[in-house]
């Protein structure tokens, strides 16, 4: 069995990096991705990466790359901030992030999520022409505020993959707080890998797997 990781809403502001690095140091060849926002305006304050208080954040990012990847959400996750955006500003917002993840020299994949998965038709287009693979909400299979939903024999149908989403905050019952203990107790032999990489081994779809 594979499994995927995927928290959103990762940034200096709220990282629980010690939350991640607990499961690194307990699964050997532990991966995780993470839904990360560049500018967070959220939190009392905003937290744009390219900051220079932001640079041992940034550092520690850099150095945890080989477990630890780091996706687009947004540009500083504004209410629906890619809701009813125009393809030029969807255009600015992508590729703004993108400058800010190189100007701190962090590899950046290209997956895109939009804050509250709510993106419009240009945005979807243009972030595709830029190469990015947008997800959209319901593409994975368990919500890490449920048990797992799968046996392991559902599990095999489904092509051998978990895809399981989170948030770093407690916001939705799956953050990372509230489910490290889920993951803790995964079998001692399932492989992790990243979203980029499950995203080539399956064609996710929007799947409603509540029904």
């Amino acid at each position: 069995m594979k499994i995927a990781l995927e928290f959103d809403d990762f940034s200096p502001r709220n990282s629980n990096f010690g939350i991640l690095e607990d499961l690194k140091d307990h699964y050997e060849h532990f991966k995780v991705t993470m839904f990360t926002v560049p500018w967070e305006i959220r939190f009392g304050n905003q937290t744009p990466i390219t900051q220079p208080a932001h640079a041992p954040w940034c550092e520690a990012v850099k150095k945890s790359s080989s477990w630890l990847e780091i996706a687009l959400h947004g540009m500083t996750h504004a209410p629906m901030e890619f809701a009813e955006i125009t393809t030029e500003e969807s255009h600015k917002r992508i590729i703004i992030g993108e400058k800010m993840f190189t100007n701190r020299e962090i590899e950046l994949t290209k997956i895109f999520k939009a804050p509250q998965w709510a993106i419009s038709p240009e945005a979807v287009k243009v972030a595709n022409e830029l190469g990015y693979h947008v997800v959209h909400d319901h593409y994975y299979n368990w919500n890490l505020a449920d048990e797992c939903p799968f046996t392991p024999e559902q599990i095999k149908n489904d092509e051998g993959i978990i895809l399981a989403h989170g948030h770093v905050q407690r916001v939705c019952g799956n953050g990372l707080e509230e489910v490290a203990h889920k993951i803790m107790k995964l079998p001692p032999d399932i492989e992790f890998i990243f979203l980029s990489e499950a995203l080539k081994l399956k064609k996710w779809e929007y799947v409603d797997y509540a029904k």
